[in-house]
């Protein structure tokens, strides 16, 4: 799946492999907590919150109908903690996977939301933040990010504002912050200088016997 400024798109083969070709509709359901999206094809026009399913030649400089499908939601796509996602055009491609009924998408957080102090953030927010130094990343974390900021031996940290997305789903932080240390581990040969560990790591099953 593709996301677009306005619209999301399904590639020919997706429709195929999954023999979706005669669904008309699709019901799209937001997890903004969890950071994913979550689609429901069918052909029941009477839903109202549904979007009509429209053909799509996979490219913007071809009219050719290859057997993809598209649907037009630029509502959705306005969004803060999904246009932050489109503001890279390397993070638009998804892989879904089948939940229950749903063809799911992980966004992760799109970090949204900028501040310069911990003062300006609401005391309640949790989420997965990171600090940054001009265009360098230099910590990851996650959790109730008031109380994070403000930990004393942060104040000798240098950086110029930090960015978060709020998301208050314990869980879904403790993923994201793992996947986003393990990315930046990858690309840049290091954790950023101000992590020491690589983010939350579960403890591990006590031994039978």
């Amino acid at each position: 799946m593709t996301l677009r400024r306005s619209a999301v798109a399904f590639s020919a083969f997706f429709i195929r492999a999954h023999k979706l070709s005669e669904m008309t509709r699709v019901t799209i359901e937001q997890d903004r907590e969890g950071r994913r999206l979550g689609f429901l094809f069918h052909n029941n026009a009477d839903d109202p919150d549904c979007l009509i399913v429209s053909g799509d030649g996979g490219s913007v400089r071809s009219n050719r109908n290859n057997g993809g499908r598209s649907v037009q939601t630029s509502i959705l796509m306005r969004q803060p903690w999904i246009k932050a996602i489109l503001a890279n055009r390397s993070n638009r491609r998804f892989i879904p996977y089948k939940e229950s009924h749903l063809w799911v998408i992980d966004l992760g957080p799109g970090f949204e939301v900028e501040v310069k102090d911990a003062s300006e953030v609401p005391t309640e927010v949790t989420g997965v933040y990171r600090y940054l130094d001009g265009e360098e990343v230099t910590y990851i974390g996650r959790g109730r990010l008031r109380e994070r900021i403000q930990q004393a031996h942060r104040e000798t940290w240098q950086f110029d504002r930090i960015q978060y997305s709020p998301m208050n789903d314990r869980e879904a932080e403790q993923r994201w912050e793992q996947i986003l240390l393990e990315e930046y581990e990858m690309k840049h040969g290091r954790l950023p200088r101000e992590n020491r560990v690589r983010g939350y790591l579960p403890a591990p099953a006590p031994e039978e016997g």
